[in-house]
């Protein structure tokens, strides 16, 4: 059984693990995990809610980048 904790991050930090999960979720084939992944990733976008805008192309596009290497 996992229990949720709240930690403190920046804005940053949440948008940063916001876009690699959405990268995550285009291109885990695991059902489990992609399962995991989108739990996870409905919290945090709930908790950016409407406090930042939702597009981010840059942090995006070096997140990707990240991914690849």
């Amino acid at each position: 059984m996992s229990m949720a904790i709240q930690v403190p991050v920046s804005w940053g930090e949440l948008m940063d693990k916001i876009s690699i999960l959405e990268i995550k979720s285009e291109r885990i084939d695991d059902a489990a995990k992609l399962v995991n992944v989108r739990a996870e990733l409905t919290a945090l976008a709930g908790v950016r809610g409407a406090n930042l805008p939702a597009d981010r192309p840059t942090l995006d596009a070096l997140d990707r980048l990240m991914a690849d290497i």
